[in-house]
């Protein structure tokens, strides 16, 4: 396990912050149906997707909330 340390000042602006780290040992192709058929299915949930709908995302949401708390704490420093 690799340790990861988030700052004081993060923690305090972001306290449901969750930080992780994948790693993966890997074989490069020059192509592999199996993983295209993967991002196909991964993706086809974005697809028509209005950018309005895409903002309510729960995950993508979460990050923008974020952004927004960072960036405003960040500006009164």
């Amino acid at each position: 396990m690799i340790p990861i340390n988030i700052s004081l000042d993060l923690k305090t602006i972001l306290p449901n912050v969750v930080v992780g780290c994948l790693t993966a040992n890997i074989k490069v192709a020059e192509h592999d149906d199996r993983l295209w058929r993967e991002i196909e299915a991964a993706t086809a949930r974005f697809r028509g997707m209005t950018t309005d709908e895409a903002r309510k995302f729960p995950p993508i949401k979460a990050l923008r909330e974020a952004y927004r708390a960072y960036r405003g704490a960040a500006r009164l420093r």
